[in-house]
């Protein structure tokens, strides 16, 4: 299953949607759309999606990343094409195209984003430290990640862990942070020991609530 998810994070496919060529997508964009509140970012059950949503972050994840700004250039100056315009008007009166297209950005954002499965360490002091580092920040995801990355992998550049495929990126900063302690990828055992610990646990809760209601009756 990991294995899998590491393969389709690394070996991604082209994607073209409303004729932009849309760029792997990166920490820059996912900073870029979280920025305006992009409900596609979310996905949460009964988000609202509009055209101007759909539109705005296929600019955003086909445009260039700035090296100054590490930023998408789309954001500094955006621009409407005028098919953009057409594309509004014809979605308003075809709903059914507009799904098309919104279907084809979700398949490329799945694509690009197939993150790994982690658990973190408990086990020491300095452990711990590393998974906050890691993982347990109250700082923006995004930057969190591009500082991980950076901290870990030195001959990094600053653009690169900024415009690094997003997927890969999780893997990238997983395997160092599993490699220094701090977090370690959830595995098949690791799912067994989880559901045997809450048989376990449901079976010892059984037993109490048996042995409350035999006291209650001889009371």
């Amino acid at each position: 299953m990991q294995d899998s998810a590491f393969t389709e994070a690394v070996f991604r496919a082209h994607h073209r949607v409303c004729g932009r060529r849309l760029r792997p997508f990166c920490a820059a964009y996912a900073a870029a759309l979280e920025g305006v509140g992009s409900p596609l970012m979310s996905l949460a059950e009964g988000a609202i999606i509009t055209p101007e949503d759909l539109l705005y972050a296929l600019e955003i994840c086909s445009s260039v990343v700035a090296r100054d700004t590490m930023m998408p250039a789309a954001v500094m100056a955006p621009h409407s094409r005028w098919l953009d315009l057409y594309r509004r008007v014809v979605w308003r009166f075809r709903p059914a195209r507009f799904r098309a297209a919104l279907e084809q950005w979700l398949r490329y954002y799945e694509d690009d984003v197939s993150m790994p499965q982690l658990m973190e360490r408990c086990d020491s002091d300095e452990a711990g430290d590393h998974s906050r580092a890691g993982g347990g920040t109250t700082g923006p995801l995004q930057l969190a990640r591009v500082c991980s990355l950076l901290k870990q992998y030195p001959s990094i550049s600053e653009y690169r862990a900024w415009t690094m495929p997003y997927g890969y990126a999780a893997w990238l900063d997983a395997q160092g942070r599993e490699l220094d302690g701090g977090s370690q990828f959830w595995s098949a055992e690791r799912d067994a020991e989880v559901e045997a610990q809450l048989a376990a646990a449901e079976a010892k809760g059984r037993e109490l609530l048996a042995e409350r209601k035999r006291r209650q009756r001889r009371a």
